[in-house]
């Protein structure tokens, strides 16, 4: 059995959306790991203010916009529905055969592919406004307040921990300090993942549809009482011819025809 050109997307768009769920699941619990094993500390601004003495928390005061959990969340769903995929095409391709399900079994496959897109989307959302939302570091502020606040936090507005990290990671005085710029590396990585995930969700769950509806190399629906000719024959020596008629005996029952 040969199959279509679009059916290769399926294995490739499952097993990209693995790799890529993989980076974002270790891109942000890299950074929210590093982030609570150095949440305290402080950094003498030396080079910046070399006449006053001025300390700056290693955090501001508001690290309050964090996108980890959907994206983790997301991710992880991702991942598995993902590595099912890769497995079922592989055995399709090993079979020569699509896999038989009924009818309700292959809606369950579908919606399941939808809303691991749909959340996919809502991640990759949710981090881009909360990032756009984020306030950023001003030397300036540090200029007019001697105290800067409780702890010696910045305390001019709410952040997330990619815009801190990689805002502050630039200055002088922080740039020994290593876990910060390796926080917005992995915080930056995990928000460009997001983009990746959504994109590959999106493409399987169409390619997936899409071979359901107009070629059943993937999946056939199974009637009651229908018998394929390949159940009795040797899985990958059903020729194409009749590989097809059976295909589109199947459509035409699906059909009422």
């Amino acid at each position: 059995m040969a199959f279509p050109y679009e059916f290769y997307i399926i294995p490739i768009s499952s097993i990209l959306l693995a790799l890529s769920s993989i980076a974002c699941l270790a891109s942000k619990s890299t950074a929210s790991n590093s982030h609570n094993e150095d949440s305290t500390g402080a950094i003498f601004l030396d080079a910046e203010f070399p006449d006053q003495v001025i300390a700056l928390a290693t955090y501001p005061r508001y690290l309050g916009l964090n996108a980890t959990t959907p994206v983790l969340v997301a991710s992880s769903i991702a991942l598995v529905i993902s590595i099912g995929f890769a497995a079922l095409s592989a055995y399709v391709m090993l079979k020569c055969k699509p896999v038989k399900l009924l009818w309700y079994h292959r809606q369950v496959l579908l919606f399941a592919l939808f809303a691991n897109a749909s959340l996919a989307l809502a991640a990759f959302v949710t981090n881009f406004v909360l990032h756009s939302k984020s306030a950023h570091f001003s030397l300036s502020y540090l200029s007019i307040n001697d105290v800067i606040g409780p702890g010696n936090a910045y305390t001019a507005g709410v952040f997330d921990l990619e815009t801190w990290t990689c805002e502050v990671k630039n200055l002088p005085s922080f740039r020994d300090e290593t876990p910060i710029a390796q926080q917005c590396a992995a915080e930056t990585a995990g928000r460009a993942c997001t983009v990746i995930i959504f994109v590959f969700a999106i493409a399987l769950f169409l390619a997936v549809w899409w071979d359901a509806e107009k070629h059943r190399a993937l999946i056939v629906v199974e009637w009651d009482g229908d018998r394929m000719a390949w159940d009795d024959e040797d899985d990958c020596e059903l020729d194409d011819a009749a590989a097809m008629r059976q295909l589109g005996h199947i459509g035409l029952r699906s059909h009422g025809v």
